[in-house]
């Protein structure tokens, strides 16, 4: 498990607690059985639906949400992200976290197919004082919601406020531009987040992929919805590290950036 607590994207987990670790921790989606969304990898949408929700209870500060990446152990080879076949047990979880342990709360989900779109289901674990209830048990919230791809602002903005509610957090609105109605940009949008992750992250991570093509995604997006807020913050936060380490030279950041903002010439 590799906490994704910093790193350029504004998907970065920061702190409310005084050691400096987030309060939360949300995992990459299990996905139990195989679904379609056209488009897109069904991998994909299993890591950033979670990225995407942390970011919005963030609210654009540094926490009090963290995002954990699974990677595959070196002894198999290359790392590469794996995607989970069932949500994993929290004690495994807070075990494995080592200094990040303190957390208060683990959340875990899985996706599944549905009529109009992704049907979402998380467990919401808590550790700690609040780990357990009056008969001992682990005390577990869940949350089911489905991500409309007619309207995923609203499906997601509906689902991370619910969340939010049962972790006791404060909850922003995000401003009206922030995230998309449409379909297509959202789907580029995750992709494109995947690919800001993948460049952020650990640098021995296996992508057959150049750097210009995991960040052009975030680029479409913005051509589909030019108000696309989330899609300029995140594309803007991934160039300049990635022009930095040298992983997209300066001439793919001005292609980039010239089909980002094609639509305001």
């Amino acid at each position: 498990f590799k906490p994704m607590t910093d790193g350029p994207r504004e998907s970065s987990g920061g702190s409310s607690r005084p050691n400096g670790s987030p309060g939360v921790f949300l995992m990459p989606f299990a996905v139990p059985e195989p679904i379609e969304v056209p488009g897109i990898d069904t991998a994909v949408v299993a890591r950033r639906l979670p990225d995407v929700i942390h970011l919005l209870l963030n609210a654009g500060r540094t926490g009090p949400a963290g995002l954990l990446e699974v990677q595959s152990p070196p002894s198999e080879g290359p790392r590469r992200w794996i995607t989970l076949s069932d949500e994993p047990s929290p004690d495994e979880v807070f075990t494995m976290l080592g200094a990040n342990a303190d957390a208060r709360a683990l959340v875990v989900g899985s996706i599944r197919q549905a009529d109009d779109g992704i049907a979402v289901q998380l467990s919401v674990h808590f550790h700690g004082e609040a780990a357990t209830g009056d008969d001992g048990e682990r005390v577990t919230r869940s949350v089911h919601g489905v991500v409309r791809l007619a309207d995923p602002a609203a499906s997601l903005l509906g689902i991370a406020e619910h969340l939010a509610q049962i972790l006791g957090l404060a909850f922003r609105r995000p401003r009206k531009h922030l995230l998309t109605n449409r379909a297509d940009a959202f789907l580029a949008f995750l992709e494109g987040l995947d690919g800001a992750a993948m460049l952020s992250g650990d640098p021995a991570l296996e992508t057959e992929r150049a750097g210009e093509d995991l960040l052009l995604p975030l680029a479409r997006a913005l051509t589909i919805d030019p108000g696309f807020g989330l899609a300029l913050r995140t594309l803007a936060a991934a160039l300049f590290p990635a022009l930095e380490s040298g992983r997209v030279d300066r001439a793919a950041c001005e292609r980039i950036v010239d089909l980002a903002l094609a639509t305001h010439a």
